[in-house]
């Protein structure tokens, strides 16, 4: 669902106009002033009104969410924006606050749109799709009006950009697949795209339609560009990282009788970090650390039920366990037997005496 915009000027009001009223009353007398912009400001509303003025002034124009804030004594914020063809632009700041758009505000306030954010100073924790974000000064993301999100953000300055997601689709189908994280993360096209949002949002009433709609479609492009190379990226990265993964399982089989293996030495023989290697065994749903135990515990399984000739010591040393009592308790968990249980019943089969 694609909202219709008001936009108007709190700061033109008139002067008549009694700000001491209800947040809900301010507004709806602001919508009788329609322009193509609009500005809100917690000064001009009365004490003790700040924080809920602030509030439906975002969520006005924005996505509809719960707003939240340690103490609403003293609050202060400031909202202001304009049209930009079909892109809605804003920039916002205020005390610190959270975002909160549940399942209950999906269903009932329902919003399509896709929303790019700049985070220009502040910082901000964001969670949506499953993701935790931590943003710095200069970093980009999307987030969902479709889908619930929060965020912790101190907000000394963000730039949001609202596209129809139908509109940004025609671009780029998969955009959903990227919310929640940073957009063109050290990519040199980073500052094209939030110099475009900084130019949209400093465009005056005097720029003509034409270039207005010029400059969205730039931005439209832009970052769906940015998204492209990002997905490219992503791909490359996965087909790279599952290479790796494979090399890694190698080296863990090649030296499995190694007590001294550890994740630290099969980072360096495939001549990347700690922290990379953490990440490629992520992507397949496991850790370094756990690979390497659970491979040793399946090695010395299939010893066990394939040399009967071996001792239960012998097998736990061929497979890099340095700790005898450790080694049972943790093949007894995995497997459901102790080894000695395992070798016995082999033995037993075998006709050999125990």
């Amino acid at each position: 669902m694609h909202r219709e915009n008001p936009v108007f000027r709190c700061h033109e009001f008139d002067e008549t106009l009694d700000c001491t009223d209800s947040t809900t009353s301010v507004l709806e007398r602001e919508m009788t002033n329609h322009i193509d912009s609009f500005k809100y400001t917690t000064s001009d509303v009365s004490v003790g009104k700040e924080f809920d003025y602030f509030h439906e002034s975002v969520t006005r124009h924005f996505v509809p969410a719960e707003c939240k804030c340690s103490t609403r004594e003293n609050f202060s914020g400031e909202v202001n924006g304009h049209q930009v063809g079909q892109l809605l632009v804003g920039r916002y700041s205020a005390k610190q606050h959270i975002w909160d758009r549940t399942e209950h505000d999906v269903k009932t306030k329902p919003d399509e749109d896709i929303v790019a954010l700049l985070l220009e100073s502040g910082s901000g924790k964001m969670q949506q799709a499953g993701r935790k974000l931590v943003m710095g000064v200069g970093d980009i993301m999307l987030f969902d009006g479709a889908r619930p999100f929060r965020h912790e953000v101190i907000p000394d300055s963000i730039i949001l950009v609202r596209m129809p997601r139908s509109l940004i689709r025609s671009h780029f189908s998969a955009v959903e697949k990227f919310v929640n994280m940073k957009i063109a993360d050290g990519k040199s096209i980073q500052p094209l795209l939030s110099g475009l949002m900084r130019e949209a949002y400093a465009l005056t009433e005097e720029t003509p339609l034409l270039a207005r709609i010029h400059l969205a479609n730039a931005f439209i492009n832009a970052i769906s560009v940015a998204l492209e190379i990002q997905s490219a990226s992503e791909v490359n990265e996965s087909y790279e990282g599952r290479v790796l993964f494979e090399k890694a399982l190698s080296i863990i089989d090649a030296r499995i009788d190694d007590q001294a293996l550890n994740v630290a030495e099969i980072a360096s023989a495939l001549h990347v970090s700690d922290r990379t290697l953490s990440r490629i065994f992520a992507r397949e749903g496991t850790t370094p650390s756990q690979t390497l135990w659970n491979r040793r515990l399946q090695k010395s399984y299939r010893l066990l039920q394939e040399n009967v000739a071996l001792q239960v010591t012998q097998i736990a040393f061929q497979c890099g366990f340095s700790d005898l009592s450790h080694f049972s308790r943790s093949f007894k968990r995995v497997f459901g037997s102790a080894p000695s249980q395992i070798l016995k019943q082999r033995k037993d089969e075998h006709g050999l005496c125990t």
